[in-house]
């Protein structure tokens, strides 16, 4: 919850005191408050509008107001009260805070101005500095974003922030920038096989092969068992495990990568064998058989391009493999392919009442915006709750957002990390959105849908 330091509530509530006539009118905002941490929004609402008739220039008991048409879905009364806080309660810096929030959909360059401000009132706010570092990339001002991102390691340094300095390095062309942030991100995490990974990847394409080698014998010293990594490295190195598998016939290979794939559920390490046998099948003649088992290893290797490839053109060929349409809406609308409407409603068309499907089309759903349809398609099942949550906090259904939320136990953890900072967004928490999105993307950093957070 966003609120008025407590000093300016005191300083508040004293006027209000003696405009009642001896009244405790503090007693009164408590009261309105406590209301709120139980979730009696409209019961609040009541005692604030009855405040508000002694003191309407109460700039906390506007902000209060605000909060709770928030927490009933009602922005326009929202926007209000909160624009007022702000004229009532100028240096505080929650208050501008508030309506930055609520105005960062529908116009965001004024909501990096309310911003800027409530950041000017408090110097080094991490969470403010997150927020503007993520509302100036989305507004193409990348040199406005690394600043807000550069002040936020000053203030509290992470690998999630030296990640996100690399991915606008990137964009920029800056290579040299990018491998200086992922290599500080390294530094600071070594067990992360992912960041580990973004490194190798960009020295490789800095020309830097070496250095990227060490990169990973420096991880797989500490995890051995990382097939990710380990495929990785013998891409690099030059190294072709399982080659020798071309002198056996394309049946036999396709069998031995199906085996191994079944064995990935116990042994990831597997998967790398296994694509090498695809792939090499897939070299002689891309049959529906291969496609699709080569669309599955790729799913799981979290290769969502590479999948969605695949597993199209599979189902092109052949519709009826039902396993194959879900993984295929996942991996398009994870990778930011354009495919993923079409395939989403041939999905259901085929497949409407399989929950995995649904789930699929819910996820494409809400990469496209619709929280509405999404929480129409969202099944009753773990990731369906998780699913679910994100699409009641993008309505701004906070209460219900976390009653499914609580429900998703059992979940997809990349899901529930992703719901819980949709939820923790929805209710004005910015740090902690932006943690749980990190979270979600450590565990899957090649999930397009999630950067687009």
């Amino acid at each position: 919850m966003l609120r008025l330091s407590l000093l300016a509530l005191v300083l508040v509530a004293a006027p209000l005191a003696q405009a009642q006539n001896g009244r405790d009118a503090h007693r009164e905002f408590v009261a309105a408050l406590a209301l709120q941490w139980e979730d009696d929004h409209q019961g609040a609402i009541g005692v604030l509008d009855a405040l508000l008739e002694l003191k309407p220039e109460s700039g906390a008991v506007h902000d209060a107001l605000a909060e709770s048409y928030i927490a009933l879905g009602r922005p326009e009364e929202a926007f209000l009260s909160a624009e007022a806080a702000t004229r009532f309660a100028p240096e505080e810096p929650a208050v501008w805070t508030r309506l930055g929030e609520l105005l960062r959909e529908s116009d965001p360059e004024a909501a990096a101005e309310h911003f800027e401000t409530a950041l000017r009132l408090r110097p080094d706010d991490p969470a403010l500095l997150a927020t503007l570092a993520d509302l100036y990339a989305s507004l193409g001002r990348t040199t406005d974003a690394v600043r807000a991102l550069s002040a936020l390691v000053r203030v509290g340094e992470t690998p999630a922030v030296h990640i996100r300095l690399a991915v606008l390095a990137n964009a920029s062309g800056d290579s040299e920038a990018e491998l200086r942030h992922l290599r500080r991100a390294s530094v600071l995490a070594p067990d992360e096989g992912a960041i580990a990974m973004l490194l190798a990847t960009a020295l490789r394409d800095a020309n830097q092969a070496p250095e990227a080698l060490a990169t990973l014998d420096r991880y797989l010293s500490r995890h051995p068992s990382d097939a990710a990594a380990r495929a990785l490295r013998a891409e690099l190195s030059g190294e072709t495990p399982g080659a020798a598998a071309d002198a056996r016939s394309p049946a036999d290979r396709l069998q031995r990568a199906r085996d191994l794939y079944e064995a990935s559920a116990e042994d990831e390490s597997t998967l790398e064998e296994a694509e090498t046998l695809v792939a090499s099948v897939l070299a002689q003649e891309a049959t529906p058989e291969a496609l699709g088992l080569g669309g599955r290893i790729a799913y799981a290797q979290r290769r969502y391009a590479l999948a969605a490839d695949r597993l199209v053109r599979a189902l092109d060929t052949n519709p009826r493999d039902a396993g194959a349409w879900p993984l295929a809406v996942r991996a398009l609308v994870r990778s930011g392919d354009d495919r993923a409407a079409r395939v989403t409603d041939d999905a259901l068309l085929f497949l409407g009442s399989d929950p995995d499907v649904a789930e699929a089309a819910a996820e494409a759903a809400l990469a496209r915006g619709d929280a509405e349809a999404a929480l129409g398609l969202s099944p009753p099942t773990p990731n369906g709750h998780a699913l679910r949550a994100m699409a009641l906090a993008a309505l701004d259904r906070v209460a219900e957002a976390a009653d499914a939320l609580a429900s998703a136990s059992g979940a997809d953890p990349v899901l529930t990390d992703a719901a819980s900072g949709d939820l923790a967004a929805a209710r004005g928490e910015s740090a902690a959105a932006r943690a749980a999105w990190d979270r979600a993307l450590v565990l899957d950093p090649d999930n397009g849908w999630l950067r687009a957070r």
